[in-house]
């Protein structure tokens, strides 16, 4: 996959490698899916409701969702990440269903359910793989595939933390999977630079596996809001996380929701 843009190189060529950063958040997933729908009943979003989870990944927020009434629809372009969503449903009992296509054709995807979705949930920093101009599509078709009235829950990486904390390095370990990232970041740029070093750990040694150049278009919350909004969609708050903590450069997390009008 020469070439390749690297979300097919991390999530395609490499998909087992970030499956086990998925299962390394499976124990986190059914806390946070408490949360999403804390924001989804604030925004009167309740079961048995239509969402749309896209990208879902292995569907971890998905299948708690379903579980608790929520009629659960994932996408995610990653054929391993569904295959694995669908076993972790068939583990908890729940039937999200699981659709494979990409995000930058997700309206193409769901021909027919235009104006459907009560909620569409973008989590876990899933925008800023292609660009400004690619997220907002992406928003634009979310608009257009949601209900009159219908929320949109983005939750991505704050770029204000980031500027104030930054370091040109950093390291995780999960189980024998290690990950070495070297960033390179401007300020002055909406986009950082890094790259990700994989190995497994045998013994003493490190094994190299892929080493994978990232580039990410990173938001401040009023550029996350400034996009949203110029793709359709009206702000209703700005949070620290999917708690709807208070929202403040010491925070890692940017939570965004809003609303389609109508």
């Amino acid at each position: 996959m020469a070439g390749a843009h690297w979300t097919e190189q991390l999530f395609l060529e490499h998909a087992d490698i970030f499956l086990r950063i998925h299962e390394d958040h499976i124990e986190r997933a059914e806390g946070q899916a408490r949360e999403v729908m804390g924001i989804l009943a604030r925004g009167n979003a309740t079961p048995p409701r239509e969402i749309l989870d896209a990208p879902c990944g292995i569907g971890r927020h998905a299948v708690y969702l379903a579980k608790s009434g929520y009629r659960v629809t994932g996408i995610d372009f990653a054929p391993a990440f569904l295959e694995r969503g669908r076993r972790l449903a068939a583990e908890l009992g729940a039937s999200p269903e699981f659709v494979l296509g990409d995000l930058r054709e997700v309206e193409r995807m769901f021909r027919g359910r235009e104006g459907t979705f009560s909620a569409i949930l973008n989590l876990w920093t899933s925008l800023g793989y292609w660009g400004e101009a690619v997220d907002r599509d992406i928003l634009r078709q979310f608009h257009r595939l949601a209900a009159p009235g219908g929320l949109l829950i983005v939750d991505t990486v704050n770029r204000d933390f980031l500027v104030k904390n930054f370091q040109k390095y950093g390291y995780e370990e999960w189980g024998d999977l290690v990950h070495i990232e070297e960033r390179m970041f401007d300020p002055g740029s909406p986009d950082i630079s890094s790259q990700w070093a994989f190995y497994t750990r045998k013994d003493r040694d490190l094994i190299h596996r892929a080493t994978i150049p990232i580039r990410h278009r990173l938001y401040g919350p009023h550029e996350l809001k400034r996009v949203a909004e110029s793709a359709g969609w009206r702000t209703l708050g700005l949070f620290g996380n999917l708690a709807m903590e208070e929202l403040t450069a010491d925070r890692s997390r940017i939570v965004l929701a809003a609303r389609k009008e109508g």
